[in-house]
Parts: C-alpha cells; structure tokens; sequence
C-alpha cells in the first residue's frame, strides 16, 4: 500500500490519483468479496489460498520489473490495484474458514484470535516496513520484497496439513451467493 500510493504520486504528482489507486484496490474488494466467500465454501481452502497468493506474487514481480525498468503507468498501477484488491476478496474468507478447519469448533474463539493478531501485528510492522524498503531500494524493491513474502507465504501454505473430511459446500453455486447477498 505505501509503495503503490508512492508510485501514483510519482507517476502523476498528483495526490487524486493516489487516492484513486486506493480505491481501485477497495473496488476490487467489493467486487470479490462475495464471490470469494462462496467459492472458499466449495474448494480445498489451501489450495484457493495457494492460488491467490501465486496471483499476489505476479502482480509484485511485475510492477517491481514495470517500476525498475521505468515501464510502469498508471493505468499499470490501477488495475494492479484492483486485482490486488480482488484478490483479497478471496483470501479474507478462505484464510477464516482454513482457521476453522485446523482448529475446529472448539478452538475456534483462540484460533481466530491469533489469526487477526497476526494480522494486526503486520498493519503496525508492515507500513513502518514499506517505508524502510521504499527510502533503502525504491518502489521496485519495495514490489520485489513483497513478491518475495508472497513466496514465504506459498511456502509455509504448503506445510499446512491437509484436513481430510473438511465439508464443503455442494449446493448452486448462483444460488449460494445470492443467498449470501441477501444475507
């Protein structure tokens, strides 16, 4: 998030399209959200997250070589924004019902609980991070770096063990996330 408001003030001068490239990145959200719970009902939640995530590390790698090689435009960043932000659309609940399936019901209450400690640990040490990289390597190695931490997520999803007998959904899957939208 630092180096892409970063590079849409560099790219433009202008602090609308800083603003513009975030909201990419909240449109994608929006328009994914749904869409990613339901999907993360019906498929091996490692798996999803393990795809999501490869998505993550191309979109880093490529605005780090965009950036790097002075390629990069706007319209590069906008729609890497956007599928960032869609992306996240898929993750958020299959990185919850992937908790679940570790955990079980019973330690539910603990397992989500660290799960967004986490989370919140990275919202403090993640920016104060991104600013080190961005002021030390640029905003492609600030992109690079982050590719990177895509990869040690692939990684370590790999040695999450696989639950078998974890249900998944098996109804309409229109059906399903029209009910969810209801909801």
């Amino acid at each position: 998030i630092i180096a892409q408001g970063w590079l849409a003030l560099q790219l433009t001068g202008s602090p609308f399209w800083v603003g513009v490239a975030a909201g990419a990145r909240g449109v994608g959200i929006l328009c994914s959200g749904a869409l990613g719970g339901t999907i993360a009902d019906r498929v091996d939640r490692r798996k999803l997250l393990i795809s999501v995530q490869l998505v993550g590390m191309t979109i880093a790698f490529t605005m780090s070589f965009l950036a790097a090689t002075g390629l990069v435009r706007i319209w590069h960043l906008l729609i890497m924004a956007w599928v960032q932000g869609a992306s996240l659309g898929f993750i958020m609940p299959a990185r919850n019902s992937l908790v679940y399936d570790l955990v079980g019901r019973e330690n539910l209450l603990s397992g989500m609980a660290a799960n967004y400690w986490g989370m919140n640990l990275m919202r403090v040490i993640g920016p104060s991070a991104g600013g080190i990289i961005l002021a030390k390597a640029g905003v492609s190695g600030c992109y690079l770096f982050m590719g990177a931490s895509y990869g040690v997520g692939i990684l370590a999803l790999t040695l999450v063990p696989r639950r078998d007998g974890v249900k998944t959904h098996q109804g309409s899957l229109w059906q399903d996330l029209r009910e969810g939208l209801r909801f």
